[in-house]
């Protein structure tokens, strides 16, 4: 579990509000997410590998849609809900956004207010109803004088209101209890408080208390209401849960809740993380070594093990592990980028060789990998190839918005073979480049 930095919007289920957050690229967590959402994107007529789900280090109860078909997931929501029921509870509703088209919708909206300056009102209220802030009364009597904010705030009500009305909808075709959404609002409504009890129309979503009186009739109707989710996804939340809490957590915490004295997976997979992400890695092997024991073919453990005996130095195992990982695993864009990542720490001249082929696999399968092109720079600078280290950086650039990927892939033509591979991809991002002009 490697963290990579990112700026993206955030804000319980959906809204504009942009914040900054980790996003981590972990393989294990984004399968159990695919995993646990298969059935809601089929059913809304969604391919597998269509969505891309994604984790965040953030504490906050959240979970969001951003550009097109990604959902991001706080650990903050995942490690506060108790069950698979509950998380699909929350990931249903961000895929009924996706289906609905709402981030779009949105923008056309916003576009279509009245007064700009009553969005960015609008805006202050989201960030105060986000942060629990006492300037919501202000905010909210500003927005009252405003027709546009007013409008646009409904709008976007509207937008969670057939949200919630699809994924329960989903839940119904699906057989699926909606005893988990009952929960899910039932946490929203503690959370909010007396937020909850200002006048609506100064909201961006229903107040939770009327969203709960849907979700209990729903219930009370259901047919389903007593069905459970397969044992197969309540297990492996509970495993990545229990990852989570043991990478996220102190110490203290996580110790309370799992003492050495518990000898589950659950507990042995908790402590393991929570001795890596305290750099005390020869106690982070010998549990996640007592997990292979137990369960000698667990690729995940079997990472877990590759990472923490590379943090501790032991680079040759690490990559023969990882080999072996990726003989089954070949379209795992992560393994490759952490293969390539070992390969370079372990540094030899024909290590940097296969770090080349290995991160060169990676883009291959997944070019719009932010972190991997941090690791193709160091190798470059490593290598002393600056051509291509210039061109990395312009593709680092180039995925961030930011204008100096143009400059970059400039400075790297002049350092690379005319007409190679690389020399004609740095000429396709100037061209991109010169088109947003």
């Amino acid at each position: 579990m490697r963290i990579k930095i990112y700026i993206f919007a955030i804000y319980l289920f959906m809204s504009p509000v942009f914040a900054n957050a980790g996003i981590v690229r972990d393989v294990e967590t984004e399968r159990a997410f695919k995993l646990f959402n298969k059935d809601v994107e089929k059913y809304m007529g969604y391919k597998n590998g269509d969505i891309q789900h994604r984790l965040i280090i953030n504490d906050q109860f959240n979970a969001m849609v951003k550009g097109g078909k990604n959902v991001f997931y706080n650990s903050g929501l995942i490690l506060k809900i108790k069950n698979v029921g509950q998380f699909i509870a929350v990931s249903a509703h961000e895929l009924a956004h996706i289906k609905n088209g709402d981030l779009n919708k949105l923008m056309v909206a916003k576009n279509k207010a009245e007064n700009l300056n009553s969005y960015g009102i609008g805006i202050s209220v989201l960030g105060g109803l986000l942060s629990n802030s006492t300037d919501v009364t202000m905010g909210g009597s500003m927005l009252s004088g405003q027709v546009a904010g007013r409008s646009f705030v409904g709008y976007i009500r509207g937008q969670e209101k057939a949200a919630d009305a699809l994924s329960l909808e989903a839940f119904k075709k699906l057989k699926y209890s909606p005893i988990g959404v009952v929960k899910v609002q039932e946490l929203m409504l503690e959370r909010e408080g007396i937020v909850s009890k200002k006048a609506e129309y100064v909201r961006t979503h229903p107040t939770s208390e009327n969203r709960l009186k849907v979700a209990k009739s729903a219930l009370e109707k259901s047919p389903y209401k007593n069905n459970k989710f397969p044992k197969k996804l309540r297990d492996t939340f509970l495993r990545v849960q229990a990852k989570l809490f043991g990478y996220t957590k102190d110490r203290r915490e996580v110790y309370n809740k799992y003492p050495v004295s518990d000898k589950s997976d659950l507990a042995r997979y908790a402590r393991a993380m929570n001795y890596y992400s305290n750099q005390k890695f020869k106690q982070a092997i010998f549990e996640i070594e007592q997990l292979l024991k137990k369960n000698p073919d667990d690729i995940f453990y079997q990472e877990n093990k590759a990472v923490f005996l590379s943090a501790l130095g032991n680079h040759k195992k690490a990559i023969k592990i990882y080999e072996k990982i990726l003989k089954k695993n070949r379209k795992e864009d992560m393994f490759w980028i952490e293969y390539g990542r070992i390969l370079i720490e372990e540094g030899s001249k024909e290590s940097l060789k296969d770090a080349e082929y290995a991160l060169l696999k990676a883009r291959f399968l997944n070019p719009d990998e932010l972190y991997l092109y941090r690791i193709m720079i160091g190798l470059y600078s490593k290598t002393k190839q600056e051509g291509k280290r210039l061109l990395a950086s312009s593709e680092s650039m180039l995925l961030q918005g930011n204008k100096m990927a143009f400059d970059l892939a400039k400075q790297a033509q002049k350092k690379l073979k005319k007409n190679s591979p690389e020399y004609i991809r740095a000429g396709d991002i100037i061209s991109m480049m010169n088109n947003k002009k």
